[in-house]
């Protein structure tokens, strides 16, 4: 019953040589990142993985992801970059006001980073089990 529920998390198919080779290439660089970053908060780092595993998955196929992707695509090209910078902007603004600290931000950023190849590789496996 499980892989029914996870069925719609991860688009259909196998990966690309390039979602693969993007893959390798992003856990390369947070991987080398975060080993040679000055700091590492590894609670912000789990934190960012989960979040965009979450996101990417069970959240963006609930009805409010879904929603909101929909609506996302239904925009105009000008007005997707308006929401992008505008969300950045939130969210610079906020991490300012709280004081945040470089390395909570950065080691975050990097577990969203492992998060997406996460999903990528869950993709593959997916798909190799598919075919068998």
């Amino acid at each position: 019953m499980a892989a029914d529920s996870t069925a719609r998390w991860v688009p259909a198919g196998r990966p690309t040589r390039r979602d693969l080779a993007l893959a390798a290439l992003l856990a390369a660089l947070a991987i080398w990142r975060l080993a040679t970053a000055d700091a590492i908060v590894w609670t912000a780092a789990a934190v960012g993985f989960v979040t965009f595993a979450i996101a990417a998955g069970p959240a963006a196929t609930a009805s409010v992801g879904t929603g909101t992707g929909s609506w996302f695509r239904d925009i105009s090209v000008p007005s997707r970059v308006l929401v992008i910078v505008a969300v950045v902007a939130l969210v610079s603004s906020a991490l300012t006001a709280l004081n945040v600290s470089m390395a909570m931000m950065v080691s975050f950023v990097h577990g969203n980073v492992l998060g997406a190849v996460a999903i990528v590789g869950f993709k593959g496996f997916r798909a190799r089990r598919a075919a068998e």
